[in-house]
């Protein structure tokens, strides 16, 4: 069972939400499974925390969709020598990381998921096979420097 926790002001900060703002609604439900990784994405993470303009923590958490899924209007970053598809994702309704990927080639069912805090633990997930619901939101929705100063952006 999913933890009751909300959001701090961290992860809110990803979709440019202020304090007792709701989560958007909306966005593709899916079921995560929980795995563990390879520790690998700290190769990248200087990268992308420059790209969203927001610290992150050390290590992402890895999930598998049941199927092959897009993402709804992605931003696009340059991380290293790939363009990877990056949108906000609403985790057991009380949690925000964004999901960065490099194309659907590489694994359409895979999701690399990044936050401000240690989302594993703040799901309740702890062994490989945990269950979580997520939602995936449209990329429109995610905050990033470039998009800070024209206001709210409708998906």
């Amino acid at each position: 069972m999913t933890p009751r926790r909300t959001p701090g002001p961290d992860e809110r900060a990803l979709l440019g939400l202020g304090p007792g703002e709701p989560l958007p609604s909306g966005g593709a439900p899916v079921l995560g499974v929980y795995f563990t990784g390879h520790g690998s994405s700290f190769a990248y993470l200087d990268t992308l925390q420059r790209f969203l303009g927001r610290r992150l923590v050390r290590g992402s958490l890895n999930l598998r969709a049941p199927s092959a899924f897009e993402l709804v209007a992605p931003r696009i970053a340059r991380i290293g020598t790939h363009e990877w598809q990056v949108a906000p994702v609403i985790l057991g309704e009380c949690a925000i990381g964004v999901v960065a990927r490099r194309h659907l080639k590489y694994d359409p069912q895979f999701l690399e998921i990044f936050s401000p805090v240690l989302l594993a633990p703040a799901l309740g997930l702890s062994k490989d096979g945990d269950l979580t619901m997520l939602r995936l939101l449209d990329g429109r929705l995610l905050r990033t420097p470039a998009s800070q100063d024209r206001g709210p952006q409708e998906p």
